[in-house]
């Protein structure tokens, strides 16, 4: 064997570090350092698990280093903190970029670095010396499939106990550990880009800014990842932060917000408007207000100019036409109620114009039905998704609804044993009772029994299928429909799920229904809303184009 020529030293006995060390330069450093018998046990483990004499020379190294820059004593039983472990790795890295730098050599110091750490960490471990956060059983970080290295920067990144509160906060909620460790991830970079160092308060205008420049980091990336990536920092950096009150959401002052309260009262109790009219204005005015608060301005020094200079802005950022007229109609309304109230001294309303619009101008974006029939039949599968899926879709197409409508869905609305659905419409509130169709119906019996959690106590009809199992978003909805447009290949204008009840109204005006048919089944309160179906009742159309002009003029 190669051991068998290796005489042990003079006044020495035999052991591990004669084994993979030649020469006493090399061995006596190792047989003079502290806790020598708990690093040879380390390194005879190694050994029994079959490792290389290379490798078992390496480790011993690592201990060596670990025990001189850690400080560790003989008869002492004094724990190391991670945060010392971190800083030790840094060391490290510095010594051997420096070493790299005189010999002119480029090995991976990162990879050494992260073999360091590992190292470290298991025979801390099995000598009962590191911190004690290692040995909690329900501490989420211990809990995650991943290696030392990455569970060192989970432990000694700042913000510890706010980043571990919201995490067992969202496992309480049912959260799986893949999607909590993403979302430890993500609290990392969210820390990297606003600079967060100890617990302060952070403005809205902050994480925009740093959203802003995580996704400027991350164009290199596939344009899904990118995607994603802005979508899941943007979730976890306000839901976090707003979790552990360190986000400050108020860019007006308290007087105005009140304002802004009282507005959002009148608009329900007055106004008899939805509670969706009153979130798409509340998101509007956040806007407007947050534009002026970044302009050094409050609502009651406005001024035409400064309305016009918003509209200006709000174009520049990519609002088409119908969108400003949304914008203009929302603020218009607002400024005539702060008026009234007395706090504004003029009527600052008839200064905005919106871009003109027609009436019945635009096309609806409607999917051939055969196309319809095919997005149907798209998610005929047997596996969870597509049983949810195909209930969603064949909702859209048989009763036409709006995505919040559907999303806005609970079981007390179902009554099965009169074959009734009552949907809340989201424009002005109103209910309207619907016969359960027997294609809904078996869906939705199917989408109960193979596919809901019906455990839960959920009471919403539509729930995610993954933890937290909570009521479905209209953006969730969206990617149901427009994923099964892109599969199948489907050219539309809009691939949303707002282009099923255009496909559904015009399939029935095509149908030969009445237009008063099909505005009581869409819920518009005047018929005008629906004319604008007549201009795809293709059969009519050609009935017309087959008329004799000749002689009528």
């Amino acid at each position: 064997m190669l051991y068998c020529n290796i005489v042990p030293l003079k006044g020495y006995y035999y052991n591990m570090y004669e084994k993979i060390y030649l020469k006493e330069s090399s061995l006596r450093p190792h047989l003079d350092a502290p806790l020598r018998k708990e690093r040879e046990n380390y390194i005879s483990q190694m050994e029994e698990k079959g490792l290389c004499i290379r490798y078992l020379q390496i480790a011993s190294k690592y201990l060596l280093f670990a025990v001189r820059v850690l400080n560790l004593r003989d008869g002492s039983a004094s724990v190391v903190l991670f945060e010392e472990i971190k800083a030790a790795s840094q060391t490290w890295r510095e010594m051997k970029l420096q070493s790299n730098r005189r010999k002119n050599t480029a090995p991976d110091v990162d990879t050494k670095t992260n073999d360091f750490v590992c190292t470290t960490i298991k025979w801390l471990s099995g000598i009962h010396r590191l911190d004690a956060r290692f040995y909690e059983e329900d501490n989420l970080f211990n809990l995650f499939n991943t290696l030392m290295v990455y569970k060192l920067k989970y432990f000694c990144a700042p913000l510890y106990k706010e980043r571990i509160a919201y995490l067992q906060y969202q496992r309480q909620r049912g959260m799986g550990l893949k999607t909590l460790r993403e979302y430890a991830e993500t609290q990392l970079f969210v820390i990297n880009m606003l600079g967060l160092v100890v617990p302060c308060m952070v403005h809205e205008e902050e994480v925009w800014t740093a959203l802003t420049k995580w996704d400027r980091t991350s164009q290199g990336r596939h344009k899904c990842q990118s995607r994603k990536g802005h979508r899941s920092f943007r979730t976890v950096a306000f839901g976090w932060l707003r979790y552990v009150n360190l986000l400050n959401e108020n860019h007006t002052p308290v007087h105005e917000g009140d304002k802004l309260e009282s507005y959002y009262d009148w608009i329900i109790t007055e106004k008899g408007l939805s509670k969706e009219t009153k979130k798409s204005r509340r998101i509007e005015l956040q806007q407007f207000t947050t534009f002026l608060h970044s302009n050094g301005l409050i609502l009651t020094n406005i001024s035409a100019e400064i309305l016009d200079r918003y509209i200006q802005f709000r174009h520049n950022s990519g609002c088409n036409r119908k969108s400003i007229g949304t914008i203009v109609t929302s603020l218009r309304d607002f400024l005539r109620y702060a008026n009234i109230r007395g706090w504004l001294p003029v009527d600052l309303s008839s200064a905005l114009r919106g871009p003109r619009q027609f009436s019945l101008e635009p096309l609806p974006y409607a999917a051939n039905w055969k196309d319809v029939q095919r997005l149907v039949d798209f998610y005929s599968g047997d596996s969870p998704v597509c049983k949810r899926n195909r209930a969603i879709i064949v909702m859209f197409a048989v009763y036409g609804i709006r995505t919040s409508e559907l999303t806005n869905l609970k079981i007390k609305d179902l009554d099965w044993e009169n074959e009734i659905i009552t949907l809340h419409r989201a424009k002005r509130g109103r209910s309207q009772a619907l016969p359960l169709m027997p294609i809904v119906g078996n869906v939705l019996i199917r989408y109960f029994k193979e596919s809901r959690r019906n455990d839960l106590g959920k009471t919403h009809l539509f729930i995610n299928l993954l933890a937290p199992y909570d009521q479905m978003s209209t953006s969730g909805v969206y990617q149901v429909v427009s994923q099964a447009y892109h599969k199948l290949g489907i050219s539309l204008e809009h691939v949303g799920a707002h282009s099923l009840r255009h496909s559904c109204a015009s399939h029935l005006v095509n149908s030969g229904h009445s237009l008063k048919e099909v505005s009581d089944l869409l819920g518009h309160k005047q018929l005008d809303t629906t004319r604008v179906y007549a201009k795809i009742d293709l059969p009519n159309l050609r009935k017309v184009a087959d008329i004799n002009w000749e002689g009528l003029l």
